[in-house]
C-alpha cells in the first residue's frame, strides 16, 4: 500500500467460501468501495460509514486495513471466482478486549438479497472460532 513502510505492513487470512474469495483489501478496490459505501441506502444501515463519504476515505481505509497496529481485520468480498465483481462489499471484525469481538458489514445494493452477507459472515465467524476467539 502507498504511504506505508514494508514493516508496517502485515498479511491476513484469505477465506473461501461457495461464491467468494474474502480477501485483504487493494488500491484497486478504492473505486468500488467509495461507489457502495457511499451510497446513502448502505450508509443508513451501518454505525461507521459517514454519509456524503468524504474524498479520500476509502483509499484511507484501505491503507489502514493493512497497518500492524489496526485493530480491526477487514475483508473485501470478492465474486470473481464464479465470474462475478472484485467488490460485493466489506465485513470486517473489530478486535475487542478479552476474546470478544465485533462484526460488521456492508453489501452493495445491487447484491442485497442474495445471501452473500450470510455467507461472508458464517466464513468470518467460523474463522474466528478456529483462531481461538470464543464471543
Amino acid at each position: 500500500m502507498r504511504g506505508l513502510p514494508e514493516t508496517t505492513m502485515t498479511r491476513q487470512a484469505t477465506l473461501e467460501t461457495e461464491r467468494m474469495t474474502m480477501r485483504q483489501l487493494r488500491a484497486s478496490d478504492a473505486g468500488m468501495i467509495a461507489h457502495y459505501a457511499g451510497d446513502e441506502r448502505v450508509a443508513r444501515m451501518t454505525t461507521a460509514l459517514p454519509h456524503p463519504m468524504p474524498h479520500g476515505a476509502a483509499e484511507m481505509f484501505i491503507e489502514r486495513s493493512s497497518h500492524r497496529t489496526r485493530t480491526e481485520t477487514s475483508w473485501v468480498m470478492d465474486a470473481s471466482k464464479i465470474d462475478g465483481p472484485e467488490v460485493i462489499g466489506v465485513i470486517s471484525v473489530e478486535h475487542g478486549v478479552e476474546l470478544s469481538e465485533e462484526v460488521g458489514y456492508w453489501v452493495g445494493p445491487p447484491f442485497w438479497n442474495t445471501g452473500y452477507g450470510t455467507e461472508a459472515l458464517r466464513a468470518v465467524i467460523q474463522h474466528r472460532f478456529e483462531e481461538g476467539v470464543p464471543r
